[in-house]
């Protein structure tokens, strides 16, 4: 049983229209017109009609009610019954997509452009908005900072006397700076990272694999991940690019664009938390919890 949290159901559908040329859509046309004149009749019924829909009909047959408020009703009611046939079918054509790619779950994955692969990790779930938040103004990190502060002023009094204390207080003063410092220089990395990377929220795995999320494709709200799951999750996509010292050079720094990627491309490696000598990039069809 899977537990979907992310899901693009575009590359879904394309790799089923490829296989089996093009996907048929009939049913959930006609699924949606049914409803649809469903909806039609309910709005039929005047301001001051009675009401003869089964769902009322359960409460108090013959009930006078505004026109609009029957249709509102029906309306919400359909879209409840259409996001959970639509979320069903999803489930389903993820199932059906991977019988027609090749897809390697090998422990030991030998990474390679274009190559569909299985992932089962712990993941580090990475939200830059939120991170950059963080550092604001009254933002969580100056009450980091502060506390870190006190603590070093506390261990260094314990210790001394007041005399001590004066001769020691450039020193103390030394290391209150140092804090904010390296605080300072994460800020940085932060904001650089979020210039090089188009993605706001990704996956980073410390055996060197990253994974960029789009908003429009989290089955879950997106804002509470990091907090919300935690654990080994398992990510099916293709590695679109690979970073790192293994990857040969072969234009010789003859594109002037390419040496400039390959610039970035080598500042991210070092910001990120791999231990790896290459970082993949996986471009994801699917991440979920699989029990």
């Amino acid at each position: 049983m899977k537990s979907f949290l992310y899901m693009d159901v575009d590359k879904i559908n394309s790799i089923i229209a490829q296989a089996e040329k093009g996907i048929t859509i009939n049913e959930k046309s006609e699924e949606t017109n049914s409803k649809g004149s469903n909806i039609n009749a309910s709005a039929n019924v005047g301001a001051e009609g009675k009401a003869e829909f089964s769902i009322l009909k359960l409460i108090n047959t013959g009930t006078n009610f505004e026109g609009k408020v029957g249709l509102e009703g029906e309306l919400e009611y359909n879209k409840i019954l259409r996001n959970i046939t639509e979320k069903k079918i999803h489930d389903e054509i993820f199932e059906k997509a991977c019988k027609y790619i090749s897809i390697n779950e090998n422990e030991n994955i030998q990474d390679d452009y274009g190559e569909y692969v299985k992932l089962n990790k712990v993941f580090q779930f990475v939200d830059l908005d939120y991170l950059e938040k963080l550092f604001s103004k009254d933002g969580m990190i100056e009450i980091i900072i502060k506390n870190k502060q006190k603590k070093i002023e506390e261990e260094f009094k314990s210790n001394l006397n007041r005399e001590q204390e004066r001769k020691i207080k450039n020193e103390i003063e030394k290391l209150k700076k140092e804090v904010v410092k390296n605080y300072e220089e994460i800020e940085k990395s932060i904001k650089g990272f979020k210039n090089i990377v188009p993605y706001t929220k990704m996956l980073i795995s410390y055996d060197g694999y990253l994974i960029p999320l789009e908003e429009k494709n989290f089955r879950v709200n997106s804002s509470t991940m990091g907090f919300m799951y935690n654990g080994e999750i398992s990510c099916v996509g293709m590695i679109t690019n690979i970073i790192g010292d293994d990857i040969d050079d072969s234009d010789d720094g003859q594109n002037i664009f390419g040496a400039i990627q390959k610039v970035i491309n080598m500042a991210l490696k070092t910001i990120l938390p791999t231990k790896e000598r290459n970082l993949c990039i996986v471009n994801p069809i699917a991440i979920f919890y699989d029990s």
